[in-house]
């Protein structure tokens, strides 16, 4: 579909794209992981996350300020209006939603000037032990805070995690005041803390994996080959990001198998490594649940991962021309229908 193609394309050349839902589902395995432990060893671990407002000590930056991706994306047309839609946000006590943002920081810390290259919306249904997925994409010009239109990715570079949660709240009637933020930085350092991970590959990954055939993916310090490969946190980073050998349905396919390689390892792992694995995550995680919010939702994550996981991009196909020229109401709608249709 060219609408598809249209969609993707400023995402094609972020590196690092839709990992993401790699590293969401990594952080998950980790509070599964520590669940069954004892409840002063949670709450100990629960103390190296970086809790924070919405507005905690943000530095909101000038419009003057140039943002070195522009060029990425499509142009956004002059004088383009943004129509929200009128409806009126929807509640429902038994879904919890959270904003999860991927910043583009490559380091340990936080940056107030960083971009979110990777916006999710997860959606918990207590009532239904079921747990859906929205990746928004990052190109989409909309109406920021202050009136001005801009790429969905530049909200947080101006105004912080408030800026984007106000965003998805106005274009899509969303009921969401919860986010989750990490930066790309975590999967490699988490992959890394449990000791790497055992991950097949074709011959054509392998091929382009060494850089013997073009590939969108970064070069590694050693030779990899077709079969068993145990990966260190850069080079699953790398298989994960794999798409010009074939396309992005297979590339899910390679999360997903690495998720698998994350589960597999961290069930051979000790108490001891278990702990080291969680020290050197969670504090690269910055959100702002409260402590007995994240308690509460680890009680119902041995139920949500023996459910299928349903996923879902937005803007949703055929509500689009391009991504300066979207229709949010019918978007709202499909949103409203898949989060709450079961609730």
């Amino acid at each position: 579909m060219q609408n598809n193609e249209k969609a993707s394309s400023p995402a094609k050349k972020t590196k690092g794209k839709k990992i993401a839902f790699l590293v969401l589902l990594s952080f998950v395995l980790l509070l599964v992981s520590i669940a069954s432990v004892a409840i002063g060893y949670i709450n100990s671990k629960l103390n190296l996350i970086d809790y924070a407002t919405l507005e905690d000590d943000w530095v909101y930056v000038s419009d003057s300020d140039v943002l070195s991706d522009t060029d990425s994306f499509e142009a956004i047309e002059e004088d383009v209006e943004i129509v929200l839609p009128e409806n009126d946000i929807f509640k429902d006590k038994n879904v919890v939603n959270i904003l999860f943002l991927g910043t583009d920081e490559r380091s340990d810390k936080f940056s107030n000037s960083a971009r979110s290259d990777s916006m999710m919306l997860i959606s918990i249904n207590k009532n239904t032990d079921k747990i859906k997925l929205v990746s928004l994409e990052r190109g989409m010009a909309v109406k920021m805070p202050n009136g001005k239109v801009d790429y969905l990715t530049h909200a947080f570079h101006y105004g912080g995690p408030k800026w984007v949660i106000s965003c998805v709240q106005s274009h899509f009637n969303v009921d969401v005041e919860k986010y989750i933020r990490v930066n790309f930085n975590v999967f490699e350092k988490l992959i890394d803390s449990i000791g790497g991970v055992d991950i097949e590959l074709t011959e054509i990954e392998a091929q382009a994996m060494n850089h013997e055939i073009p590939t969108n993916t970064f070069k590694l310090s050693r030779r990899v080959n077709p079969g068993m490969n145990h990966m260190n946190g850069f080079e699953a980073l790398q298989y994960c990001r794999l798409r010009w050998t074939d396309n992005d349905w297979v590339r899910i396919k390679r999360q997903r198998t690495t998720i698998a390689a994350i589960q597999k390892q961290c069930r051979n792992l000790s108490i001891t490594e278990l702990d080291g694995a969680v020290n050197a995550v969670l504090p690269m995680v910055q959100t702002n649940l409260e402590k007995d919010e994240i308690l509460s939702l680890i009680a119902y994550i041995p139920k949500l991962l023996n459910s299928s996981i349903e996923d879902m991009t937005i803007p949703a196909e055929g509500t689009f021309s391009n991504l300066s020229h979207i229709d949010f109401n019918k978007n709202s709608q499909i949103l409203h229908e898949f989060f709450y249709e079961e609730g």
